[in-house]
This record gives C-alpha cells, structure tokens and sequence, in this order.
C-alpha cells in the first residue's frame, strides 16, 4: 500500500492552510461545471444531472463561498432545465434550483450568475409559454439579462439573451409582421455578435432560426443554407446533443421538395444519433417522421413498421404522449 507521503508528493516551500479552502471550493465549482457542459455536449444529461446531486452536500460546506454556491446551483440548474426539455417532462425541479441561485447570485452581487439563471429562468417560462400564451413573461427575463451582459461587455451572453428575446416574438400566439420583423431583427444583432466573437453556438441557433422564416416564405434554398450551415456549426464545436434536430429540418427541407430519400437519409441520421443519446422523445418523433415519408411513397408496410417501433420505444419509455401519437398513426393507417 502506497504511503500518505507517496499519493501526495510533499512540498517543502508551500504550507497547505485552511485559508487555501475557498480557491479549492473554487477550483472543484469550476471542475464539476467542466464536466457537465462536456456531458451536456454530448447529450449525457442524466451524468451531467448526477454531477450535482451526488455533490449537493457542498452546498452545505462554509468554505464555499456565496458566488460558488451560486454557480454550483446555476449550472446544476441548467443542465436540469436541459434534462426536462428533453424528455418532455416538467421543469419544477429545475425551477426551484434556478430560484436558489438567483437568490444566491444577487446575495454576491454576481452579475454574470444572475445574468446565466435570469436566461435559464427565461427559458422555462418561454417552454411554458406554448401553453398558456404568455411571452411577454420570458422576454422580460431574456431582456433583464441582455441588460446586465451588455454592462459585462459579456458578447457571448449578449448574444445568447437577444436570440431567446427574438424567439419570443417568432413563435408568439398570433403573431403579426411586426412581430416578425422584430423577432428577425433581434436574431440578426444576435448573429452579429456571435460572428464578430466567434460564438459558434450562438450562431448556429440564429442561423437556425432566420432559415426557419425563409422556410416560412417558401425559400427552401435559402433555408437549406441556413440549416446547414447551423449543423456544421454543430459539428464543428461537439455540440452533439441538438444535431437531431438540426438534422430533422434538413430532412424537413428535402421532404418539401419532393427529394423523399434524400429526406429520409436525414431522419435516419437522426434517429441513430438520438438512439445513442438515448432521447426518447426525438427517438419517438423521428420514427413517426420516416413512418410518414414511407406513407408518401405508398409504402404502407414500411410506414406502419415505423410507426411500431414508434409505439414501442415510448411505452418501454413510459412516453405516454409517444404512445398516443403512434397509435393513431397505426390506426390511420392500418
């Protein structure tokens, strides 16, 4: 057995102190944090989720100081909020972190953390908003926090916060031009900014999302570009965990003008990276999706084939929602 003095190598002209605690607190923040972007990125939430909770006791810890506690809970509260979105499921556990940590952000005057929690809070608002029609809630959230990023000169965060604030208007209930016109031009000062800073993620949603109204005005060259420029952004960076859904509008695209095997090598692609990632919902969608294209090309067998394996993978998932949906794509078909 290796002795003490052997797993920790001595250091003659550095003595360890109790005041050394709070940079190490720091310093293991900044690790676990790492680690479940990483995670994040390569669509692990439930490992990215376990980070935190299998260390929730250094909450508890007086070493830690307020601003690391704040950032602990922040980011513990991100990857929550990312775990619930995809899956479906509800966003109160998220929520109550995310409300710890604003408390804790503003208790440390930490303006960066309150900026991240404010957009995270956003976030689930704007998610909720799709069912109760309030979007003027989430922007105010978005908005607050494109405030104090643009006191930090943060671009990044700047970026991020005008793009969430253009989605409120994109995808608002009755949306008119002026809506439009103003969720397009938030979008494109998001843009600006994640090209000027070289913020591909941030990019790759605003590209995703001015495709998306090209899409609209039946410009499908226009929006294949912007499509696919947000998927090689995607893959540039290892963002893995929303390729599925960058893939899918390929495929959507393709569909629209009749390239229905092109379409459907896309929805393939797609399915294969949300099995890997073991999304259920997308797993669901995407078989349901290829079910559809199979019925456009007459193929009824190969439709209700997928349409199974639909129903199949949301009941091992307990997705009920999944379940309904293939059931009465079979019974349509059938």
């Amino acid at each position: 057995m290796q002795s003490h003095s052997e797993i920790i190598p001595s250091n003659k002209t550095t003595t360890i102190t109790t005041e050394a605690l709070p940079g190490l607190y720091k310093e293991l923040v900044d690790l676990l944090n790492h680690l479940s972007e990483v995670y994040y990125y390569q669509g692990q939430l439930d490992m990215a989720t376990k980070l935190y909770e299998s260390n929730i006791y250094l909450l508890s810890i007086e070493p830690m100081t307020i601003e690391d506690k704040a950032r602990f809970q922040g980011q513990r509260g991100k990857m929550l909020y990312y775990q619930s979105s995809l899956a479906e499921s509800g966003f109160e556990a998220a929520w109550a972190v995310l409300l710890d940590a604003r408390k804790l952000a503003e208790s440390a005057a930490d303006r960066a953390c309150l900026a991240k929690v404010l957009n995270l809070m956003g976030s689930i608002l704007y998610a909720q908003a799709f069912a109760n029609g309030n979007f003027e809630e989430p922007r105010s959230y978005f908005q607050h926090a494109f405030e104090l990023r643009q006191q930090l000169a943060d671009t990044q965060g700047m970026s991020e916060s005008l793009f969430y604030v253009g989605l409120t208007y994109q995808n608002k209930d009755g949306r008119t031009e002026d809506d439009r016109a103003e969720g397009l031009k938030q979008f494109h000062k998001a843009q600006a900014l994640a090209q000027a800073g070289g913020h591909k993620l941030e990019e790759s949603y605003t590209a995703r999302h001015i495709a998306a109204e090209h899409q609209e005005d039946g410009d499908l060259e226009e929006a294949l570009i912007g499509f696919e420029r947000s998927l090689t952004l995607r893959e540039q960076i290892g963002y893995k965990v929303y390729q599925p859904s960058a893939l899918l509008t390929i495929g959507h695209v393709y569909r629209a003008r009749q390239e229905l095997d092109r379409a459907i090598s896309y929805y393939q692609k797609a399915y294969d990276l949300a099995v890997q990632m073991a999304q259920t919902v997308s797993m669901v969608r995407l078989q349901i999706t290829l079910g559809d294209v199979q019925k456009e090309k007459q193929n009824i067998d190969g439709a209700l084939k997928h349409y199974e394996n639909a129903c199949q993978a949301a009941a091992a998932n307990d997705y009920q929602k999944g379940v309904a949906a293939a059931t009465a794509k079979i019974k349509a078909t059938a």
